[in-house]
């Protein structure tokens, strides 16, 4: 039995002159031959230790690592730095744009007292009080008034030429609250403002806005009435008629429908109406389908069907 001279850990038995490893400390030992194969009186050699020493590949690999680690390192540190620019700069944007909202002027409501002098740019919310009944069942003829009384604090001759209705139920209400896409609209003209631009002697086409439109709508849960000056039709307004307040209700029209047999069994429909040219107003009834056949025609004034 032979003992380890680097750590004193016990070395199985091996040849004279062979190389044995310890397990404990990995130190190579070389067991020495006796003294009389050279010479000698029989004693043995002093025991030499040899030390193993690490392979190329082995002394690189650490080294390696050791790059490897300071490369992630490194990277993880430019990668944090840039996520910190840019949330720097993300912050910055939203404060530029909430200072920018924040100095904004706030575009002033449409009123009754200034409708007839403010300029717009597409459709500004309406304040004008005065509508009668409820939004989730809103009656388009009973708010005839109010909508004429919009018209003429906007030109003292507007007059009232179409209505336009989306979705209004069997029963004649529009539900503006709970029906998807459900809408209301009065077109107002102005006939003196349509002489003026037929009249005109401008070689510049004038920039005329004859056409006043109320429409009342639910955008994103919130149901206010909008208006929108326009002139964008002014080459057919000359068509136009004031269409006088229908006398025969949306109520009445779908009732004159159902027992007739002709109001197909759907919840919604659309309807829209305007003067004819023997001056009374006429309803017409259609599907919500674009292309699908026109359900009926109801007099304004007499509900009789045509």
């Amino acid at each position: 039995m032979r003992i380890c001279k680097n750590c004193g850990a016990t070395i199985a038995s091996a040849t004279p002159g062979s190389i044995v490893r310890c397990e404990f400390c990995g130190v190579d030992e070389q067991i020495p031959l006796p003294v009389s194969q050279f010479g000698g009186g029989g004693a043995y050699q002093h025991p030499q230790i040899v030390v193993a020493r690490p392979s190329a590949a082995a002394m690189v690999i650490p080294f390696a690592i050791v790059g490897v680690v300071m490369a992630m390192g490194v990277g993880f540190g430019v990668y944090n730095s840039m996520r910190m620019q840019q949330a720097a700069s993300e912050v910055t944007i939203s404060q530029n744009i909430a200072e920018m909202e924040r100095q904004q002027p706030t575009a002033p409501k449409v009123t009754l007292a200034n409708i007839a002098t403010i300029p717009t740019q597409g459709w500004e919310t309406l304040d004008a009080p005065g509508m009668v009944g409820t939004l989730d069942a809103f009656d388009v003829v009973a708010n005839y008034s109010w909508a004429q009384k919009v018209g003429l604090a906007w030109k003292p001759d507007a007059a009232i030429m179409r209505i336009d209705v989306d979705r209004v139920g069997r029963d004649g209400l529009v539900n503006l609250k709970a029906t998807p896409d459900a809408s209301v609209e009065y077109r107002i003209f102005s006939p003196k403002c349509r002489k003026d631009y037929e009249d005109t002697t401008a070689t510049v086409d004038p920039h005329f806005q004859c056409e006043l439109d109320i429409q009342i709508k639910n955008e994103s849960g919130v149901i206010v009435p909008t208006v929108l000056k326009t002139g964008d039709q002014l080459f057919t307004l000359k068509y136009d008629k004031e269409m006088k307040s229908p006398v025969c209700t949306l109520q009445q029209v779908m009732q004159k429908l159902d027992k007739a047999k002709k109001l197909p069994q759907k919840p919604v429909f659309n309807a829209w109406a305007d003067q004819m040219d023997d001056g009374s107003s006429r309803w017409v009834i259609d599907q919500i389908i674009s292309g699908q056949d026109t359900i009926g025609y109801v007099n304004g004034t007499t509900c009789a069907l045509e």
